[in-house]
């Protein structure tokens, strides 16, 4: 089974738990696994607190189950990577630059379904990016 990891909390796929961000922003999910196992998509939610800087979590619309949901997954996975391994070429801080990758995150004290974005778009799902995800043995 996959979990999402951070500090010292866990939380098993598929069901609910309290997260809190690099950014010190806390959130209440119910995740479900997508893809190949690098991501997961946030089935319903609440964002307790927000505070200055980006999340890395990247909103879009297709449900979870949808081939093209995955696609998406896969796809941001490709980017996060790509954003490693030029950090790590130039001698950065990768996990300082990955946690400043600007991805959409809903306001403060909104559902997450149905949320908008700042690019204005109505979104009804997130993805959390495998630097949240750990397989397990």
């Amino acid at each position: 089974m996959t979990k999402i990891l951070h500090r010292e909390r866990s939380i098993p796929l598929g069901r609910s738990g309290s997260l809190t961000l690099q950014d010190a922003t806390a959130v209440t999910i119910d995740v479900t696994k997508v893809g190949e196992g690098t991501s997961a998509v946030v089935a319903s939610g609440v964002w307790e607190e927000v505070t200055e800087g980006p999340a890395a979590f990247k909103a879009f619309e297709r449900p979870r189950d949808d081939a093209e949901a995955a696609q998406e997954a896969r796809r941001l996975n490709c980017i996060k990577q790509q954003v490693l391994e030029e950090a790590a070429a130039q001698g950065l801080d990768v996990e300082r630059v990955w946690a400043r990758t600007p991805f959409v995150k809903p306001y403060a004290g909104e559902p997450i379904a149905g949320q908008l974005t700042a690019e204005g778009q109505t979104r009804d799902s997130l993805v959390v990016p495998m630097q949240y995800l750990e397989p397990s043995c």
